[in-house]
């Protein structure tokens, strides 16, 4: 029955209340016709309309001559007040009930939150490191939504006030809907395979976009970059905050809340060693960066995977990207001496 009744509207199910009362008013008054001739009375419209209408309303006031003195009179009084009684009641049940209903969740409904149209950053997926890629770019003031199908996030994202689009990343139609054609870059932090998808879909649409994807297995990296990807990271290596940054081309990235508080002023800088530099081909000890720029290497990008764990004789050779840690001025001093 509630199946059938989800088929209706509430025009269609008011409809049908309207129907069910005219047809129980119908029945009173031919009924109450019928049976006053029977018991010998010829009674007016007017007088079965009000002999109906009383009892439907169950006042059971009736003036001299309008009651019953056959069995006859009592069957249809008892059918008219039962009809009257279960039409309202299931009336409005089915009507007032979804009415009440449908008028609490638009009162309890939050406003939508609303999806960026130009130069954001489109997020495929809500993973541990997808969040790590939103708190980032939130930092940065950087327009975002996320794409993802998994019901439990889109809980998550509703409840967060996050915008987002519920569908497969993968899908052309998913990322027209993400404005994908005027986005800043796009950010895939799903599985290998599926990042896969979605950098030769995103290219498709846009060949002009930024495209990051992590990664988790590093042999899987060439396939990435040949599906349209700009930029690999390892999952496993590095946090979101390097895709983060990476999707806004920032070069200095925060380290953390937790970090800022230790490291007031510190900044975690990238740098590239080409075959030019003055110190590609040394170790990091004969590089001696530490005492020339005050800056310290904390890890090397070998082949996209970062190695954190540097000693004072990893080499620093032409291709490799280095992380260093220090002030302002120290970086500004790394790059001058670097170069």
């Amino acid at each position: 029955m509630a199946k059938i009744l989800d088929r209706f509207t509430l025009k269609n199910r008011l409809l049908l209340l309207s129907l069910g009362i005219i047809s129980v008013v119908i029945l009173g008054n031919i009924g109450f016709i019928l049976v006053k001739i029977h018991e010998g009375y010829q009674p007016t419209i007017l007088e079965s309309m009000y002999w109906t209408i009383v009892t439907l309303s169950t006042l059971g006031s009736y003036p001299a001559g309008m009651t019953f003195t056959s069995r006859y009179g009592m069957t249809l009084t008892i059918i008219v007040v039962l009809g009257g009684v279960a039409t309202m009641g299931i009336g409005l049940q089915i009507v007032v009930g979804p009415w009440l209903e449908r008028s609490m969740k638009r009162a309890l409904k939050k406003k939508k939150v609303s999806l960026p149209e130009k130069d954001h950053v489109i997020v495929c997926g809500y993973s541990g490191m997808g969040k790590e890629v939103i708190r980032n770019l939130n930092s940065h003031n950087v327009d975002f939504l996320v794409i993802t199908n998994d019901e439990e996030k889109i809980n998550k994202l509703n409840q967060s006030r996050i915008p987002f689009i519920a569908g497969d990343s993968t899908k052309m139609k998913t990322l027209d809907r993400a404005n994908i054609e005027n986005a800043f870059s796009l950010v895939a932090v799903e599985d290998d395979s599926t990042n896969a998808f979605i950098c030769l879909t995103a290219n498709k649409i846009n060949e002009n976009i930024r495209i990051v994807s992590s990664v988790e297995k590093t042999r899987h990296e060439g396939i990435l970059r040949r599906a349209g990807a700009d930029h690999v990271v390892s999952s496993k290596s590095i946090t979101g905050a390097m895709i983060g940054a990476k999707a806004i081309d920032e070069s200095l990235i925060d380290i953390g809340e937790k970090g800022e508080e230790l490291l007031e002023g510190l900044k975690i800088d990238q740098m590239n060693i080409t075959e030019d530099s003055d110190i590609a081909g040394k170790t990091i000890k004969e590089a001696d960066i530490g005492k020339k720029t005050g800056a310290a290497v904390v890890g090397i990008w070998e082949n996209g995977d970062l190695k954190v764990s540097v000693s004072p004789s990893d080499k620093l050779l032409p291709g490799d990207i280095i992380l260093v840690l220090g002030n302002v001025e120290q970086l500004k001093n790394l790059k001058r001496y670097a170069a």
